[in-house]
């Protein structure tokens, strides 16, 4: 239901979850939070623009959306032997796409939303400063050619573990 109060004014960034599913079935998927998560977890969410082009010219440039670009990116701790870092790295070039889920709270709490499905892994690059700790980067993008149910979609926590399609230009009533 849509509200026109602002329920949380402040939301920490740090409520933002990254899941894999161990089940390798997306329509029975088995959620683990990856806890090496350091630093930024970001979710780009962006429409190319085409511009419209007419005769006659314009003073002011018009668009039109075009294809929308999904990346989760982020920097985990680069530990060989913990499964989450594992997962993220095998969905890489020779490998296979994984099914990762990206929410904006945990999936206990209702009415967080992200995107959900297969991507690959297009980041590896480790960062070893002089003075601090390892990171190792990632960036999710969508997977091509994966079967219907694993395709990347928008997502929203129903009730506590249960996430749905979600379509967001639909303004709920």
């Amino acid at each position: 239901m849509t509200t026109t109060e602002i329920v949380q004014c402040q939301y920490d960034g740090s409520n933002a979850k990254l899941y894999y599913n161990l089940s390798g079935n997306c329509a029975a998927p088995v959620w683990v939070e990856h806890i090496g998560i350091v630093g930024d977890l970001s979710l780009a969410d962006t429409d190319d623009k085409q511009q419209v082009n007419r005769r006659g010219g314009r003073a002011i440039k018009a668009y039109n959306p075009g294809d929308t670009e999904i990346a989760i990116t982020g920097t985990q701790i680069p530990q060989a032997n913990y499964q989450g870092f594992q997962v993220i790295n095998a969905a890489k070039k020779g490998g296979k796409p994984r099914h990762f889920m990206f929410l904006t709270g945990s999936l206990s709490n209702v009415n967080a939303f992200g995107y959900s499905g297969h991507f690959f892994n297009f980041d590896r690059s480790v960062s070893a400063p002089g003075d601090g700790e390892m990171e190792a980067s990632f960036d999710l993008q969508p997977a091509a050619c994966v079967a219907a149910a694993c395709e990347v979609k928008a997502i929203k926590v129903l009730s506590i573990g249960t996430t749905s399609d979600w379509t967001q230009n639909v303004i709920s009533s």
